[in-house]
């Protein structure tokens, strides 16, 4: 997928496509328009889009994290990893080889799951510890958002992670990477 080169991370291609601005946009004026307004009444008009900026930009930094995951155990499964490129509807991270046992293929395809369900935790306990501010309403967004990732990646259907993670279960039960 092509997408602004933005640098290398582990000699992985970093790319951001047009289409995040526009996730970006939406995300930031749906939370200081009506999300943070609700939950956090007491905070002004320029806390509410300031802390919304934020929130966005740290959703998507979750988002290329849970990618992350995926490339790091890729990596340490002897999988080359070319790019990963944050889009419209999240991220991509492109292997350069498909992994060579089902154990490598679940490890892969649970990582980035892992990794949001970590950071959705910790958005939710913060929040919490946060309290009834806008600062704990931005991190239980988070935390909510990340874990809702999480689950909805998780679904036995592919190209999520949860089908892919069937995929190599049927895998590791067959031992038939085609009927997988």
């Amino acid at each position: 997928m092509s997408g602004l080169l933005l640098g290398h991370i582990r000699r992985i291609e970093v790319r951001i496509h047009w289409s995040v601005a526009v996730v970006a946009w939406l995300l930031t004026w749906s939370l200081a328009s009506n999300v943070f307004p609700s939950l956090s009444p007491g905070s002004t008009e320029v806390e509410h889009w300031t802390a919304a900026g934020f929130t966005a930009v740290g959703f998507l930094a979750g988002l290329f994290a849970h990618e992350m995951g995926h490339s790091i155990v890729a990596q340490s499964n002897g999988v080359e990893v070319r790019s990963i490129t944050l889009w419209l509807f999240g991220g991509i991270a492109q292997l350069g080889a498909e992994p060579t046992d089902p154990g490598a293929a679940l490890r892969i395809a649970a990582a980035g799951p892992t990794v949001s369900i970590g950071l959705g935790v910790a958005g939710l306990a913060l929040g919490v510890v946060a309290g009834d501010t806008l600062s704990g309403a931005a991190l239980l967004w988070f935390g909510s958002m990340s874990m809702l990732l999480a689950v909805f990646n998780l679904l036995p259907a592919f190209p999520l992670d949860g089908g892919r993670i069937y995929q190599a279960w049927i895998w590791r039960r067959t031992g038939d990477r085609g009927a997988a």
